[in-house]
């Protein structure tokens, strides 16, 4: 191992973002159907690559900046925000704060594997 702080550091940091990203999952269920959760949380590889791509210095291709932006599309269909969708009830707010949840934790999960990359490259 080379650096040993520095791997100790990923560790660290890679286990914070798979505790918040089982907290992030708990509270998104509890504001909007785990389905909806699921598909919300689907957008994982979006993050990994964008992570990839600043972290790890990986290429971006164009068609995954494309299937990217399809993916953002279909979360924002499924939160269905009132100032899209005009759209008045009383869970627009709690299926706001569960899709913003499940965002994090997609966000976290990519977290954790760009850091486990990044740590198997190291060693």
């Amino acid at each position: 191992m080379k650096d040993s702080r520095a791997h100790w550091r990923l560790l660290v940091l890679r286990g914070f973002s798979g505790a918040l990203n089982a907290l992030f999952r708990t509270i998104a269920c509890n504001f909007m159907s785990i389905g909806n959760v699921s598909a919300v949380t689907n957008t994982m590889p979006v993050f990994a690559a964008i992570l990839g791509w600043v972290v790890l210095r990986e290429r971006l291709l164009i068609k995954e900046g494309l299937m990217s932006l399809v993916a953002i599309t279909g979360v924002v269909l499924i939160a269905q925000p009132s100032f899209l969708f005009n759209i008045t009830t009383s869970t627009g707010d709690d299926n706001f704060i569960g899709v913003i949840f499940a965002l994090g934790e997609a966000f976290t999960s990519a977290f954790s594997i760009v850091m486990l990359r990044r740590l198997a490259a190291s060693v």
